[in-house]
């Protein structure tokens, strides 16, 4: 699963506009930006108090589905309020699956390009190694 992914399931449960735009721009920061940093601008007391609690787990627990409990909070008011089934904290279960799925699939990205028999980077170390000492046993 993608961030893209992840942006798409966002929308596809009615999460409130301001969480998904918030949630994504800290997915994307890859560890550059606090959620404080991802919330600048917008002065409203619950987004902060989110922010500085989500901030205290930090973005690799966020990415392994490690969030803070402000989300349900949040979620939960916005869901109330358009109507939608979904409650709060069966949402943010819902985020946390996708945060980890995130992380699963860059980590089965990250494997294949490196032990992968073919192409991955540690066999082409080797064929590279096998190929230089090949050319210096035919020098001589």
């Amino acid at each position: 699963m993608s961030a893209d992914n992840l942006h798409s399931w966002l929308r596809s449960v009615d999460t409130c506009e301001v969480l998904e735009e918030h949630i994504m721009r800290f997915v994307r920061s890859k560890n550059s930006e606090q959620f404080i940093d991802c919330i600048a601008g917008n002065r409203d007391p619950i987004l902060s108090k989110l922010a500085k609690s989500q901030d205290k787990i930090g973005w690799r627990r966020f990415m392994e589905g490690m969030i803070s409990k402000e989300f349900c909070k949040i979620q939960d008011t916005h869901s109330r309020l358009v109507g939608s089934h979904l409650s709060g904290d069966k949402w943010a279960q819902g985020l946390s699956t996708k945060l980890m799925e995130v992380t699963h699939g860059q980590w089965l990205v990250r494997n294949f390009l490196i032990h992968d028999n073919v192409s991955g980077m540690l066999v082409l170390e080797k064929k590279e190694d096998l190929q230089i000492a090949i050319e210096e046993q035919q020098e001589m």
